[in-house]
C-alpha cells in the first residue's frame, strides 16, 4: 500500500512519538472526548500503527474553522483493515483508541499547533 501522508515525529524528553493530526467534526469529535467513542474509521491514506498517538483536533466545516484549543490526544491499541475483515470497504481502517494523557506532550503538541493553518 502507498501512503499519501507520513506520520510526524516529535521528540519529547528523549522520546520518540510518531504522530497523526486529524480534523475531526462533530458528532464524532464529543463521542471521543467524553469518552462514548473508543475507536475511528478513517481512510487508510496513511501509515497507521499500534502506539502512534492520534492528534484529534476539533473542525467545523460549516465555518472552515480548525480550533487548536480543542485538542485530543489518544493511542492506536489496534488497527482493523478489509486484509483481515473484507467486509470493511478496501482503503479504510478502523482504528482501537485509548487515552494518552502526557503533559510533556501535550505541551509540544499545542505550541507547534498555534499559529499553523490547518
Amino acid at each position: 500500500m502507498v501512503f499519501l501522508r507520513d506520520p510526524c515525529t516529535l521528540e519529547v524528553a528523549d522520546k520518540q512519538y510518531r504522530l497523526h493530526i486529524l480534523k475531526t467534526v462533530e458528532p464524532f469529535y464529543s463521542a471521543v472526548e467524553t469518552r462514548v467513542k473508543n475507536f475511528e474509521i478513517r481512510y487508510y491514506d496513511r501509515d497507521f500503527r499500534v502506539g502512534d498517538i492520534l492528534v484529534l483536533i476539533k473542525h467545523i466545516p460549516e465555518q472552515n474553522k480548525t480550533l487548536i484549543d480543542s485538542v485530543l490526544f489518544r493511542e492506536i491499541t489496534y488497527s482493523l483493515t478489509d486484509a483481515l475483515y473484507p467486509a470493511l470497504p478496501e482503503s479504510y481502517i478502523i482504528l482501537s483508541l485509548r487515552d494518552y494523557d502526557n503533559l510533556d506532550l501535550l505541551v509540544a503538541v499545542t505550541e507547534r499547533l498555534k499559529g499553523c493553518m490547518l
